[in-house]
């Protein structure tokens, strides 16, 4: 179990996420049809579209991010050349589209996923420091607790190495 995650810290994430989001979408959806308003025909997005088709990518971010900073294991050997996969493999998939609308979606949820990635791990890592001191204190009481039962039990107090091992 992760310290710190709990069902209304997931559901602030997402929303913190999708807010994020939702301002990306604002503002592209503002470019674009700023600069095509007055030509008929062009590709105006919608704020709803696009941010439908950035969903997935806010919960995959958002999750990543948090489940790697939020560990104690070094986890981000294994995350960022994962991401950085991904990101060459949206940029060559970008470059390589003939139409501007494909492009903008693809370059869009890459700069989403790159945001939510950055959020989800500041606020895991926040959530890890701030629970170190209830981390600790529940080792400490489960030593007592250890401590208390190996007294009663007329075991000696110290807890044998091939425990420790483990």
């Amino acid at each position: 179990m992760i310290d710190g995650f709990s069902i209304p810290t997931a559901i602030h994430l997402l929303l913190v996420n999708g807010a994020v989001t939702l301002a990306i979408c604002f503002l592209v959806t503002l470019s674009v049809s700023w600069k095509s308003f007055p030509v008929e025909g062009r590709f105006v997005p919608t704020i709803t579209g696009l941010s439908a088709l950035m969903a997935p990518i806010l919960f995959i971010g958002s999750i990543v991010g948090f489940m790697m900073s939020s560990s104690r294991a070094p986890a981000i050997g294994d995350v960022m050349p994962a991401v950085l996969s991904i990101v060459g493999g949206m940029t060559i998939a970008v470059y390589s589209l003939e139409s501007v609308r494909k492009s903008m979606i693809a370059g869009l949820a890459c700069a989403v996923f790159a945001l939510t990635l950055m959020v989800g791990s500041a606020y895991g890592s926040f959530i890890r420091e701030t629970s170190k001191l209830e981390r600790m204190l529940y080792l400490s009481e489960q030593e007592v607790r250890i401590r208390n039962y190996r007294k009663n039990r007329g075991l000696p107090e110290e807890i044998p190495d091939w425990i420790l091992e483990q």
